[in-house]
């Protein structure tokens, strides 16, 4: 498991993340993370006509 310093490495070292998978870099906490997930699947499972 990474540290708080080695994840934010990891992250700058790797860029941005690519469409669709902005929720998995969110590093704040566990709580804003799991929030960042579930708004993007509710997002991309919600069909707008």
């Amino acid at each position: 498991m990474l540290t708080s310093d080695e994840t934010e490495w990891f992250f700058d070292y790797v860029g941005k993340p690519p469409s669709g998978f902005e929720y998995k870099f969110v590093t704040e906490s566990k709580e804003k993370y799991r929030e960042s997930k579930r708004e993007f699947y509710r997002n991309s499972t919600t069909q707008t006509e």
